[in-house]
């Protein structure tokens, strides 16, 4: 109860200071204009955070005079560390700051949490709870507050995005702290969601004042900070597996723009000559601002700034139905939820238009395949030590789950070496480091089965002769299994990643292929992998009944040439290429009379017979002298 007064009072106070700080801002000069990537029309005041963090502060003193927090730290630690980046981002509201000193003040407030052992400490894992040693343990929380700080700041870019999504965070993670019995926690977020929910109705569209950095960054450190708070109690779980699921709008929204920044930079960056500290440079784009956010996409297909906030907040707000579920099913199943949330969140990016979460594209991770300098053997030497290592444990962590790990754990590690050796010492003798894996085929999956069952042969025959313990052989069984599958999937990822590469250009003019026999084939892996020839299959055209309606190389066999001007209007296409010799010369003319306005060519792609004769005597006589 005296929490929900404390919020009461946050939201009083945040809204009642909204005008004043409306003029403040003005009369600073902390306006934002339009133009540019911008969406809004009006010049907007910007420091909304002045509003939030004032009736924060004022809604936790409301608390602790009624009752108080029974540790001073759970005010200290949000205050204080709030205050250090909202610093920052009262400054950048009125003139841009450098990333460098915003960062900076993000890394003080973060490592303020962490002198007051806020921050994670231990992994589980199978059951298994481990202890992080305090570097790491330091490292990720780092990580983790800075990380979350500017995904909050990254996707407030609609009116009353950011403060919707942190009001709808707030609330699930008060409730999730309170099902776990931390009270004083979900008292603080409660309080904090009181102060967003004042300020709210005056950032909702049309917008008469921006939250701004000075009160994004706020809402993503006090979340983030808050989901550690209720790690130091041992709910080691909670503290990244929850707050994913309830921040997952910002995060998600973070990550596509991390990546889609990135990677385009790296690939606009040079050619393979180029050194690799010229291509890290491309990090810096990372921070620039663009108009391809996640809510962009939406706003791009169609919806209404409204809708796409709407949109959102539900997104968000499955989010934190998910977090809720997962804490009261006690963790069970949560397995199964990530991976129906990760398959929905990958069909609603393709609908929004990107080519694949984090826009990794195959075509640019080749480039960086072909253009890396080390040399080949030594680099898939590294790979298949890192094959052998995670198959072993891999397979230790599948057959002693639970707690009973650590009786064997010393017996594995002392005969880990020695396999390791010996698996990588029976891929070097059957040569696999020397396979051009561009052109994998059956023949070299084959080999390196039989590579894999010589290995975890060797391997299991070592370790039983150093030390043979009950149970080895099965271990040994799924080592084997385990080296089978992570290295075909390495070593067709190649192939795989070519494949994904075949993408059409939209921009290409769109033909029809006439013939889907082998010809047909050999044309459309040609349009696919040269886009030289600046066509873009959209059909097969084959007079063969038995393949109507089928697909081939998933392209659809529409149909009989006598129906290629339904079939041209119904995809689009401009022009119809003949792929093989066997279609009639006839047929091809009789199309052509039929259709006097439609381009019809021929590309044949095939093998012509050669003739290999033995050089005049008197020519060869010369060659060997």
């Amino acid at each position: 109860m005296n929490a929900l007064l404390g919020a009461a009072v946050a939201a009083l106070v945040a809204a009642g200071l909204v005008p004043a700080v409306r003029r403040l801002a003005v009369r600073v000069g902390a306006v934002d204009l339009p133009g540019g990537r911008k969406i809004h029309a009006q010049p907007t005041p910007r420091w909304g955070g002045l509003a939030v963090v004032a009736g924060f502060g004022v809604g936790l003193a409301a608390w602790a005079l009624l009752g108080g927090p029974p540790a001073w730290d759970r005010l200290l630690v949000p205050l204080v560390g709030g205050a250090a980046v909202f610093a920052a981002g009262l400054r950048d509201d009125v003139r841009p700051l450098a990333p460098g000193p915003k960062f900076a003040a993000q890394t003080l407030a973060a490592l303020w949490a962490l002198a007051f052992g806020w921050g994670f400490q231990q992994i589980s894992l199978f059951g298994t709870t481990w202890t992080l040693p305090p570097a790491l343990a330091a490292l990720l929380t780092v990580l983790w507050i800075v990380g979350v700080t500017n995904a909050f700041n990254l996707v407030d870019g609609l009116d009353g995005l950011a403060a919707g999504v942190g009001l709808i965070s707030a609330i699930g993670m008060a409730a999730v702290f309170a099902l776990l019995g931390d009270t004083d926690n979900a008292a603080v977020l409660l309080v904090f969601a009181g102060a967003l929910l004042g300020f709210l109705p005056f950032n909702f569209h049309p917008a008469k004042i921006f939250l701004g950095d000075s009160g994004s960054l706020v809402v993503g450190y006090v979340l983030a900070v808050s989901a550690l708070g209720g790690s130091r109690r041992g709910a080691s779980a909670l503290a990244v597996g929850v707050p994913l699921l309830a921040f997952g709008v910002p995060i998600l929204d973070t990550l596509l723009a991390m990546g889609r920044r990135f990677l385009g930079a790296w690939a606009e960056s040079g050619g393979p000559g180029r050194p690799l500290v010229d291509r890290l440079r491309a990090a810096r784009r990372m921070f620039e601002a663009d108009r391809d956010h996640v809510h962009h996409r939406l706003l791009a297909q169609g919806l209404t700034h409204r809708g796409a906030v709407l949109t959102l907040y539900a997104v968000a707000t499955t989010g934190v139905v998910l977090a809720l579920l997962s804490v009261l099913a006690r963790y069970r199943n949560v397995g199964l939820v990530l991976v129906a949330l990760g398959v929905s969140v990958y069909v609603g990016l393709r609908q929004l238009g990107y080519r694949n979460p984090l826009e990794l594209r195959a075509a640019q991770l080749l480039a960086w395949y072909e253009q890396r300098g080390l040399p080949r053997r030594f680099f898939w030497s590294v790979v298949d030590v890192a094959l052998a290592s995670a198959a072993y444990w891999g397979a230790f962590l599948i057959k002693f789950d639970g707690g009973a790990w650590r009786p064997e754990w010393s017996v594995y590690a002392r005969g880990f070496p020695a396999v390791l050796a010996l698996q990588v010492g029976v891929f070097a003798l059957f040569g696999l480091q020397r396979t051009v894996w561009r052109a994998t085929n059956v023949g070299d999956a084959l080999r390196w089965a039989l590579a894999t069952l010589v290995a975890a042969s060797v391997g299991a025959a070592a370790a039983m002769a150093l030390e043979d313990r009950a149970g080895q052989a099965t271990f040994f069984l799924l080592d084997g299994l385990l080296l089978l599958v992570l290295g075909l999937g390495v070593r067709s990822a190649y192939r795989v990643l070519a494949y994904l590469a075949q993408a059409d250009d939209p921009r290409a003019r769109p033909v029809l292929l006439y013939g889907a026999g082998h010809g047909g084939r050999l044309v459309l892996r040609e349009l696919r992998q040269n886009p030289a020839w600046r066509m873009r299959a959209v059909g097969f055209v084959d007079d063969d009944p038995r393949l109507w309606g089928s697909e081939v190389n998933g392209l659809k066999v529409l149909g009989p040439s006598s129906r290629v001007a339904e079939f041209m209007a119904r995809t689009g296409a401009t022009a119809v290429v003949v792929t093989t010799d066997k279609i009639p010369v006839a047929r091809v003319e009789g199309l052509r009379a039929r259709l006097p306005e439609v381009a019809i060519g021929w590309l044949r792609l095939r093998w012509e017979p050669l003739v290999l004769e033995p050089a005049p005597r008197s020519e060869a006589a010369r060659a060997d002298r």
